[in-house]
């Protein structure tokens, strides 16, 4: 989740949920929305990221490509892979790409000596 106060806009059962958490709405207590918020701490990303997001996700699409963009903006290392016609958990040629795509992530950003790397066999 990345904002707060557009949850609650977008999804306003929810507002009973984050006014138990927060204590407060968005309206009656912004300043607390937007330190809580992800999507307003966006220029203190320093670490590389790889996002994934299955296309049938209702709200998570929407809060990765708001991430997406929002790192891109500020020039940060960001990967996006969007899957068609999966959801929350990706599964098939779907799952075995996010894996590939994973490890050879940890091993750009874990070992970077290429001597370290782990090879992931095709398949896998």
């Amino acid at each position: 989740m990345l904002d707060w106060a557009v949850l609650i806009s977008r999804e306003p059962r929810r507002s009973q949920v984050a006014q138990g958490y927060l204590g407060a709405t968005p309206w009656e207590q912004p300043e607390l929305y937007r330190a809580l918020s992800p999507i307003d701490q966006l220029d203190r990303v320093v670490t590389p990221m790889l996002l994934a997001v299955g296309d049938n996700e209702q709200v998570g699409i929407v809060w990765m490509n708001e991430l997406y963009t929002g790192l891109r903006v500020l020039h940060r290392p960001v990967t996006f892979v969007r899957y068609p016609n999966q959801g929350h958990g990706f599964t098939g040629a779907a799952q075995a790409d996010w894996q590939r795509r994973m490890f050879g992530f940890f091993d750009s950003y874990l070992h970077p000596d290429s001597s370290a790397r782990v090879r992931i066999p095709p398949g896998l």
